[in-house]
């Protein structure tokens, strides 16, 4: 009697302990797929803020993040598609396997996001800014110089940040952006006409009208606006490589000059000759990245 209820005691007990592993596969499953779920709503929450940021300036560094995003959230929707696939009882050794697999790979990945979402909302790497120049000019007054000197700070705290919570295979990487721009002053100045001909890619578009005729001038201040934003850009790289604390990427096409563009779509009372479109906008992208990449 003793012995049948020993028996009995002993099966009870092992199908308890099948039920309790299968639950705990079946929990382990659900929240693989939970978890891949939310990190695919973080994608589409930080996609979305970017390209709100973009719509107001085009060129701005973060653009950088777009396919950072692109390729992890394609590989999270294989990854939850397979997920499902799974059976709890046919696939339970594929099950434990990938929950501790995917428990080190998805803190990497939360980690990353988070990193990229500080970086937009707190304004680091997106930061945009601008100080007017001198009419003509491409020197940095103090007021440019200033805005600079704020903004590598706030890069510097944000990196000081972020360095100690990287793996022994990442490292950060750091791209710039300067976008120039310029108003519609005609040009008078023959050092500076000399000068903004002399750093033309080609001829004047119009090469028998007068240095203001509208084509040559429009062209002209493009040159002008490219060399507002060479100035930035040096300054800008000269004072982050200082910090010392991440590689400075050089991307094409990261020095812009849109001459007599306006720089805000939002502003309605722009003159021809109006200081507000003097200007330089800059931007940092910074990029969490594996060490050999």
């Amino acid at each position: 009697m003793l012995k049948n209820l020993f028996f009995l005691c002993l099966l009870a007990t092992i199908g308890y302990s099948c039920t309790g592993l299968r639950n705990s596969r079946k929990q382990a499953l659900d929240e693989n797929i939970i978890a891949t779920t939310s990190q695919l709503n973080i994608i589409k929450t930080l996609e979305n803020k970017i390209q709100n940021k973009l719509v107001d300036d085009s060129n701005n560094a973060i653009k950088s993040y777009l396919p950072i995003l692109k390729a992890l959230e394609t590989e999270l929707k294989a990854r939850k598609t397979m997920l499902a696939s799974l059976d709890i009882k046919k696939d339970s050794e594929k099950i434990e396997k990938l929950t501790r697999e995917y428990r080190k790979k998805r803190d990497e990945e939360i980690n990353l996001l988070l990193m990229m979402n500080d970086f937009v909302n707190v304004g680091t790497g997106t930061v945009k800014s601008e100080g007017t120049f001198e009419s003509g000019e491409f020197a940095l007054s103090a007021d440019v110089k200033s805005r600079i000197n704020l903004f590598v700070k706030q890069v510097k705290d944000s990196l000081g940040k972020y360095e100690g919570k990287l793996d022994a295979t990442q490292s950060l990487q750091i791209e710039i952006t300067t976008t120039g721009y310029s108003d519609a002053e005609p040009l008078r100045r023959p050092n500076l006409i000399a000068l903004l001909k002399q750093n033309a890619p080609g001829p004047m578009p119009s090469p028998k009208k007068g240095i203001n005729y509208p084509q040559n001038r429009k062209y002209l201040n493009k040159v002008l606006s490219r060399l507002r934003a060479k100035s930035v850009y040096k300054y800008l790289d000269k004072a982050l490589k200082e910090v010392g604390k991440a590689n400075i990427v050089r991307q094409p096409d990261n020095v812009i000059g849109l001459g007599e563009t306006y720089p805000y779509r939002d502003i309605k009372d722009y003159l021809e000759v109006d200081e507000r479109r003097r200007i330089c906008k800059f931007s940092v992208a910074i990029i969490p990245v594996k060490s050999s990449e």
